[in-house]
């Protein structure tokens, strides 16, 4: 293998994945939001987004008759896509689509999909300092859509009664939940803490096209030990794929 990548295992080992050794990597937010996606056997979700294919691996794995459409368009990225769905022999399951998110009606038409998933560039244009790497900066800060035309572009695909579901930035989730409010039934969310008693640093947000008009909020993810850096026993079922998040259950309407 190119000494420019390495192939690191996920989910317990069950995935491999084909990344760059500098520049942009998958990290644990990949694997708590594929956790927190409802899902049947053989649904159809679209991954907007994808990168180099953590999320549309996990949830290849966990439906095991699902089709996954993975969106893309950073030339390295989905030419590591390609190659991981090739790598973990789910090219039955996944596809690879090249495009800018802003063109997606003319290549997915009227297609709809009962769940979206999605790991937005989530770093304000003008709030952050933008990294030199140019992988990192397409995969993590917002360019010329912004964060609501993002999610507006992506819920046009979504089926009656289905799920969106992202992950974004604590200081984010007032601005998303309203932009939610817009677009969405239920709302549920959930906090990923560093540690116990310390302020969130991520939040997932689901919006569903059905049922009340309510935001449900899950009990936090404490994500490490307050000893250390290792991660708390329930976080780690989550990442070796021996557990899911509570947002990844179905709907209950009353």
């Amino acid at each position: 293998m190119d000494s420019e990548f390495s192939e690191d295992a996920i989910l317990g080992g069950s995935i491999i994945i084909k990344q760059n050794k500098s520049g942009f990597r998958i990290s644990s937010d990949s694997i708590f939001l594929a956790a927190s996606v409802p899902g049947k056997i053989d649904q159809y979700i679209l991954d907007v987004g994808a990168g180099t294919g953590a999320i549309s691996l996990v949830l290849a794995k966990r439906y095991s008759k699902s089709k996954i459409y993975a969106i893309e368009n950073f030339p390295a990225h989905i030419e590591l896509l390609s190659e991981n769905i090739l790598l973990n022999n789910l090219s039955h399951q996944i596809t690879a689509i090249d495009s800018n998110i802003s063109k997606l009606d003319s290549v997915l038409f009227d297609q709809k999909f009962d769940h979206i998933v999605t790991n937005p560039p989530f770093y304000q244009k003008n709030n952050s300092r933008l990294p030199a790497n140019l992988g990192k900066r397409v995969a993590l800060h917002e360019g010329d859509i912004s964060m609501k035309s993002w999610i507006n572009y992506c819920k046009n695909f979504l089926k009656v009664g289905g799920s969106f579901t992202l992950i974004i930035p604590y200081v984010r989730y007032d601005e998303v939940v309203e932009i939610f409010s817009s677009f969405f039934f239920t709302i549920r969310t959930m906090n990923l803490l560093p540690r116990e008693g310390e302020e969130p640093k991520r939040s997932i947000i689901q919006g569903w096209s059905k049922g009340e008009r309510k935001i449900q909020k899950f009990d936090c993810l404490v994500l490490h030990t307050k000893k250390n850096s290792a991660f708390t026993p329930r976080a780690e079922n989550v990442l070796r794929g021996e557990d899911i998040l509570e947002l990844a259950e179905p709907l209950i309407e009353y």
